[in-house]
């Protein structure tokens, strides 16, 4: 049974993780945690697997256990009994290949060879990368590596699974998997709780709590309902001068099969154009090379004024400790981002941040690099309905005022909301 009594987590910079908080969660449950960006959902999941406060510092008060030990005294505590999947994988995962991600935990228990070998392969094939066993987990999308952290977990066995934004990154498909997984671990008496924005699976758990500051049972109205003060569509814009041109390019990464054919692209200021397709079919590498941070192996891509990227790990983008700190060497535009949201996270710790919180502020510093051409990967990506809609609203801004927009994106809703939608499938870009 996992235990949280009247706890609360004071950060280091006096802002409050949770405050006077009780939950429990047995094995066999599985639960949802929903709720605002910045409400504690993160900080409940770094509390329930220890690292509060060996990693992430704080105050915490009242009392926390786990089958009646102290998650407090740090995770290593918790070995084998707690399983814990970052809401961004890129942090999480240090195998150079699947098989090594799957294998480092039942290495690390002490397990032997064939022990290992077992637990690694029947994990991936868990979560259905059997055929790319031996990839290399560096040049893997966003939305696989979230499948590869959760093989890498589920390779331990643990009784109780914590996911941050399990189905954030995934395609539909692929979230339906990880959906499935859940399921099947509670069936099979493991517990489960997933902090997420996803109404597929708060209808699929057993409870569903909301979690702002303090922690009650139930389901948070905003969950999945994404209001944009805008009809979709609906704005037909002249074209502005041409900003990117990409011609019949063609892109793979060393060792491999090309990862973009043949693809054309232009794109005008005064546009926002949504780059949507399943995981790994190249969404996140076209970026990349619109970017300028990977060449093409034939074709050109002519950039017609100052760009800015925004990764699909938001943390890559900041080198300073706060929001506060970057944006104050950077000329500030015009963008609603930075109206209203700023204010209870420019000076936060970036490490203290939750994931849509860090979303937010990369959102705000790449729209502040004075950059009119910004290239997104998965933009709205752990944001708050109540968020999302803001972000949407702000880069239709951003798009009126002349900027070009191309954002690679799942979101349903962003797409509704753009002048051109393209669809890429086994790295050939069509028009929508």
């Amino acid at each position: 049974m996992i235990e949280v009594r009247k706890a609360s987590v004071l950060y280091e910079d006096g802002s409050w993780g949770l405050r006077e908080a009780d939950f429990t969660a047995g094995r066999g449950e599985f639960i949802a945690l929903t709720g605002p960006n910045g409400g504690g959902k993160t900080t409940l999941l770094r509390l329930i697997s220890g690292l509060i406060p060996s990693f992430y510092k704080a105050k915490v008060s009242g009392e926390v256990s786990v089958d009646g030990i102290n998650p407090l005294t740090g995770p290593i505590s918790l070995s084998g009994l707690v399983g814990y999947t970052q809401p961004d994988p890129s942090l999480q995962i240090v195998g150079v290949t699947v098989y090594a991600e799957a294998a480092l935990g039942p290495a690390m228990q002490g397990l032997g060879t064939s022990e290992i070998r077992e637990r690694a392969i029947e994990a991936i094939s868990e979560v259905g990368l059997e055929g790319i066993m031996k990839h290399s987990t560096a040049i893997l999308s966003s939305g696989i590596l979230q499948r590869v952290s959760i093989a890498g977990v589920l390779s331990m066995k643990p009784k109780y699974m914590l996911l941050d934004e399990p189905t954030a990154h995934l395609d539909e498909p692929s979230a339906g998997i990880v959906l499935d997984i859940m399921k099947k671990l509670s069936n099979n008496g493991v517990g489960v709780i997933a902090a997420t924005h996803d109404p597929r699976v708060v209808e699929l758990a057993d409870r569903s709590f909301i979690v702002s500051g303090s922690i009650r049972q139930g389901r948070w109205h905003g969950i999945g309902y994404v209001r944009v003060n805008r009809n979709p569509l609906n704005t037909a814009k002249s074209s502005g001068d041409l900003a990117l041109l990409a011609r019949n390019i063609w892109a793979s990464y060393p060792g491999g099969r090309p990862v973009l054919k043949g693809i054309n692209l232009m794109a005008r200021y005064g546009s926002l154009i949504s780059v949507i397709g399943y995981n790994g079919s190249g969404k996140t590498t076209l970026l990349r090379l619109l970017a300028g941070f990977i060449k093409p192996a034939r074709g050109s891509v002519n950039v017609y004024g100052k760009r800015a990227y925004l990764p699909p790990e938001p943390i890559m983008v900041f080198s300073r400790p706060t929001l506060g700190d970057e944006i104050k060497y950077l000329s500030i535009n015009e963008s609603k981002l930075l109206v209203g949201r700023v204010s209870s996270i420019l000076d936060k710790p970036i490490m203290n941040l939750s994931r849509g919180q860090l979303q937010l502020a990369a959102l705000i510093l790449v729209a502040s690099t004075g950059a009119r051409i910004l290239l997104l990967d998965e933009p709205t990506h752990a944001l708050d309905p109540e968020v999302k809609a803001d972000v949407i609203e702000a880069l239709l801004d951003l798009s009126s005022k002349g900027y070009c927009i191309i954002a690679a994106t799942h979101d349903k809703t962003l797409a509704s909301y753009s002048d051109e939608v393209y669809y890429i499938d086994d790295g050939v870009l069509y028009r929508e």
